[in-house]
């Protein structure tokens, strides 16, 4: 197990396409320790800290999948940070990593995907409209 660990370390240090994958796992390995952790009595507020390695661990697992334009795995990171962010109440930040998502599915060409965010979240709907809109109509009005 160790060989593959150093192996994994290797892949991450040289970059490309599947340190994206090993940053994404270690940004959940992270919300996972955090639950864990929330369960056996450690307070929240202690917490403050691998909340924000947290959010530096999806922010990484993004930026590396916007470089390597594996945009399934940006939404993915965008989705899954969001769904950390609602469920510690942060409401804000929660709605931009999902617009973010949104934006990373949509260029993708992952319409359904798109369709079932819309629903389960109904206030990105609006927000999602103007902001294609805004893109559209930039995009054409520069051809």
């Amino acid at each position: 197990a160790l060989t593959v660990f150093k192996e994994l370390k290797l892949i991450e240090q040289g970059g490309g396409f599947y340190a994206t994958y090993i940053a994404l796992v270690n940004a959940e390995r992270l919300v996972c320790n955090f639950f864990r952790n929330q369960n056996q009595g450690n307070s929240f507020s202690s917490n403050r800290k691998t909340i924000s390695s947290i959010i530096t661990a999806y922010n990484l697992a993004i930026q590396q999948a916007e470089q390597t334009n594996t945009l399934v795995v940006a939404g993915l990171a965008s989705e899954n940070l969001a769904l950390f962010c609602l469920k510690i109440n942060w409401q804000t930040m929660a709605k931009s990593f999902l617009l973010d998502a949104l934006m990373h599915y949509n260029n993708w060409g992952a319409v359904l995907k798109v369709n079932q965010m819309k629903a389960a979240f109904p206030f990105l709907i609006t927000e999602t409209n103007q902001i294609f809109d805004e893109y559209s109509q930039s995009f054409f009005m520069s051809m």
